[in-house]
């Protein structure tokens, strides 16, 4: 049989409220609904009111039991008011439409009620899509089909997709702000991430933001194609450009790029920095690997690090250091304090206060001035400048000396000239220097000193301006020998000038030989043990 029962009189009330920002209101709030005979204007039948729970995404469910004077009225309509700011329900919490109150079939339950055509409820699922009639503060639950968006996951497939058909950007929402939009393009899309002020230029066009970025540095995209990993206050400017993350990093120029670190410029075409602080490539192609306040200023140039490096001629380079520049063309500076290379194609090798100004020139060490074209000069650690004097000149200054050692069959020391000058020039300038200015000496059978020459020269040739020997030689062992002189043909001794033309001593010290300047003396030896006057 059929029983009769009275339809619940319940009108259920449901939607999500958000704040002026966009943000949804949760917790505990006063309500107030109002049942009017008119959709607007009109007299307000009756009222309830009572408290509501918004959960965390500001969702409320209210069930409202009006009186039987509201549900006799022949058509009704009723407002809604839901505290927003905490002061209570007044004027400004009021919906800004009325709705209208329906009625819905009551009937008994049918063996298939759950299905529909044969379908069951598993079979649907709902999305939030229904105008509840409360303009833009709440929404209704309602079903749809399994090919829309589930929080569950859909099944893959060709032609399924997910995004806008028309060319409307396309945003993801977290916690009621954008952390990810697609702009459409008509040539390529662009992509932004991260904090939801970061831009990218509206002509722009195949660009990408991954993410980063705060109110206060935000990044920003103004290039074609280019890209910014993250990090805060970072602009890609020229097409193509990266910045890979870092600080208030700028890559401007075509093809650029700036890897990280703070506040780092790659201004010139194609031009690279890797990291550090205040680095700056503004030369086309040019690098700077890192550091902090170096410069690459010209075409190709390269400072790898260090602080306060400047490399400004084209294809020039700074390894390293301090306070170092590069200027002159395919220059180099490999590193050290305050050292400078201006010269074409000139090099400092490293040390402190060197300068490389001649074209071709090379210097280091300490203080050390290669001023002239093609010189080499080394200086050591003394504190005075030590320079070039002419083109194409070797230049070092040691005052620990030098040393050269060999152990092989080839001579440990090799000078040729094929100029006018000397071979080997050797000098004391110090006059309280009583050491000789030339020593050499043997520990096997060979001479210690050779002259010899194949031109119209000396051998040995022994000048003096003071009142030394010009040529001064001492047998001191047991069995030396003072001086052997052996000729093949020629003069075997030959004495001019002076008053006194020669003087051999003996052991004693008297004279074995002496001759004046006024007469002309020849001395033969007849095989009979002494010397015998001739002419």
């Amino acid at each position: 049989y059929i029983s009769w029962a009275d339809p619940p009189p319940t009108i259920n009330i449901q939607g999500t409220l958000q704040d002026s920002q966009g943000d949804p209101l949760t917790g505990v709030r006063d309500y107030r609904v109002r049942f009017f005979d008119s959709e607007t204007e009109g007299s307000s039948i009756v009222e309830v009111s009572g408290t509501t729970t918004l959960t965390s995404s500001g969702r409320f469910s209210l069930a409202v039991d009006p009186p039987e004077a509201a549900l006799d009225a022949a058509e009704m309509w009723y407002e809604l008011a839901i505290d927003e700011d905490g002061d209570g329900v007044d004027p400004n919490d009021v919906f800004p439409e009325r709705v209208k109150v329906h009625s819905v079939p009551f009937a008994l339950r049918a063996q298939d009620a759950e299905t529909v055509g044969g379908m069951a409820a598993s079979e649907f699922a709902t999305t939030d899509a229904l105008s509840s009639g409360l303009a833009d503060k709440a929404d209704l639950d309602h079903h749809h089909n399994a090919e829309y968006w589930s929080i569950e996951g859909n099944p893959g497939g060709e032609g399924r997709v997910l995004g806008t058909t028309d060319d409307q950007s396309f945003q993801i929402i977290v916690g009621g702000t954008r952390t990810l939009l697609f702009a459409p393009k008509p040539s390529s899309p662009n992509i932004v991430g991260g904090y939801w002020g970061n831009e990218i230029l509206t002509e722009t066009y195949g660009s990408v933001i991954a993410g980063g970025g705060s109110p206060d540095h935000i990044n920003s995209v103004t290039g074609n194609y280019s890209f910014i990993g993250g990090g805060n206050g970072n602009v890609a400017g020229g097409s193509g450009a990266t910045v890979s993350g870092g600080f208030r990093n700028k890559a401007r120029a075509e093809t650029s790029a700036v890897s990280g670190g703070w506040s780092n410029s790659a201004s010139g075409y194609s031009s690279t920095v890797g990291g550090g602080y205040g680095n700056v490539a503004a030369g086309s192609e040019s690098s700077v690997g890192g550091g902090e306040h170096n410069l690459a200023q010209d075409a190709y140039a390269t400072v790898s690090g260090g602080r306060d490096n400047h490399a400004a001629g084209m294809a020039s380079s700074v390894g390293g250091g301090l306070y170092n520049g590069a200027s002159g063309v395919a220059s180099v500076v490999s590193g050290g304090d305050n050292n400078y290379a201006p010269g074409r194609w000139s090099i400092v090798a490293g040390g402190k206060n060197n300068t490389a100004s001649g074209e071709s020139s090379f210097a280091s060490g300490r203080m050390a001035k290669a001023l002239h074209d093609g010189t080499f000069v080394w200086a050591d650690s003394t504190f005075e400048d030590f320079s070039s004097t002419a083109d194409d000149q070797f230049s070092v200054r040691a005052n620990g000396g030098s040393r050269i050692f060999c152990n092989g069959d080839n001579s440990a020391l090799y000078v040729e000239t094929s100029g006018t000058g000397r071979t080997g020039h050797f000098r004391i300038t110090n006059p309280e220097n009583d050491n000789n200015s030339v020593a050499a000496s043997t520990q096997g059978d060979g001479n210690a000193l050779v002259g010899y020459t194949i031109g119209a020269g000396n051998g040995v040739y022994g000048e003096t301006t003071s009142s030394g020997w010009a040529g001064y030689f001492v047998g001191s062992g047991g069995s030396s020998k003072g001086v052997h002189i052996e000729t093949n043909g020629g003069q075997g001794l030959e004495v001019v000038g002076g008053a006194k033309s020669a003087v051999v001593p003996t052991s004693q010290g008297q004279r074995a030989l002496y001759t004046e300047e006024a007469a002309e003396v020849w001395f033969t030896d007849y095989g009979i043990g002494h010397l015998e006057n001739g002419r």
